[in-house]
């Protein structure tokens, strides 16, 4: 039964919003074209489709004419962070619908729901006493990643973003104690875990009460696994959140010189290109040309890239002493302190994870 919830945008959510708007050169609703408002909610972290921002842009320009945004000189009218994060708010592009609910089920239960289904097949109403409510009864994908549809009310709709069902999956995935994710998982299921929108000011996640679930979950599975979690992709997760930023940067500026290095240059010479006004600075007007220079980066990681290296946080202009310091000091991707935490090998008894209760792994079981 999904509903339009409205709440209090973080500060620093809008502050990046501007970054971004500043790098993508976003001043005008006529900016908003299809290729810099994908690349802008990529470079956020949702991982929509190209044929997908329409939606967005729509709501966009609704929050625009709700805040009374008008033209000037002829022009198109100037969009404002504020118009961009309520238009995102708007069109639930950032997080799970509100008002949508997945359950995990049995089988038994499954079976349950398809029959009520079936024999409610003919009813706009799927419950008579929550008319809007409807439900659909859906199945992990693995290939592509995502859920499939099974059965599903006369009046059900999926989700808007077709990254929503991925991101969904990404949660079952770690409540069933996987360990193999990429950066961008990483990031969504810090998001979901979290239990709040990104646009909303909210606490960081629990590391400790995240590794303790996922071991609680990995104590009761009978498929092998590695046995050393502590060096596979899903510890991550666990970490807290300063070292998890740490690692995004590293992430990134790895990727940012694999990239320059394609096209034959090394980060200094990147910057001077990118210091077209040869101050010693790089603004995030500088970034913009990145693609006129032919550097290879793509717009959706330009903002990223400005928050690896702008460590100050000040969002308006990176030097060339903080710029080769940030590639300098990037690292070969080795996480330091990082520990061996052995799990039972397939076959083995399970012995529960020293910091989850007994209770709990008998309540999973």
């Amino acid at each position: 039964d999904v509903v339009d919830a409205k709440g209090e945008v973080d500060p620093k959510f809008i502050a990046r919003l501007r970054l971004a708007m500043d790098i993508l050169g976003i001043v005008r609703a006529s900016d908003l074209t299809p290729e810099v408002l994908h690349a802008l909610l990529r470079g956020l972290g949702a991982d929509v489709e190209a044929n997908e921002v329409d939606r967005v842009r729509g709501k966009i320009e609704k929050a625009m004419d709700a805040a009374g945004a008008t033209k000037s000189n002829g022009s198109a009218p100037k969009v404002s962070p504020q118009h961009v994060a309520e238009g995102l708010r708007r069109a639930h592009v950032l997080e799970v619908q509100p008002g949508r609910f997945y359950a995990l089920l049995s089988l038994a239960e499954a079976e349950v729901v398809r029959i009520a289904l079936h024999t409610r097949a003919d009813r706009a109403e799927f419950l008579q006493e929550k008319p809007n409510c409807q439900v659909a009864l859906r199945v992990l994908q693995r290939e592509p990643l995502g859920l499939g549809v099974l059965d599903a009310s006369q009046n059900w709709r999926p989700a808007p973003f077709r990254w929503h069902a991925k991101a969904v999956a990404q949660c079952l995935l770690y409540l069933s104690a996987e360990s193999q994710f990429n950066a961008r998982d990483i990031q969504a299921l810090r998001f979901l875990l979290r239990g709040c929108a990104p646009w909303k000011p909210s606490p960081p996640p629990n590391p400790d009460l995240l590794r303790d679930f996922w071991l609680a979950s990995y104590a009761v599975r009978r498929r092998p696994q590695p046995a050393l979690w502590m060096e596979q992709p899903v510890a991550r997760i666990f970490a807290g959140e300063d070292e998890h930023v740490r690692m995004q940067h590293e992430s990134v500026l790895r990727e940012v010189y694999a990239r320059l290095l394609e096209v034959g240059l090394l980060p200094s010479t990147a910057f001077e290109l990118l210091d077209q006004d040869k101050d010693g600075q790089v603004s995030p007007s500088d970034m913009r040309a990145s693609r006129a220079l032919g550097l290879g980066l793509p717009d959706e990681l330009l903002l990223r890239l400005f928050e690896a290296v702008d460590l100050d946080g000040n969002r308006s202009t990176i030097s060339a002493a903080a710029w080769n310091a940030a590639f300098d000091s990037s690292d070969d991707g080795q996480r330091p302190g990082a520990v061996s935490a052995a799990l039972p090998n397939a076959g083995e008894p399970p012995r529960p994870p020293d910091s989850v209760p007994l209770d709990v792994l008998r309540r999973i079981t």
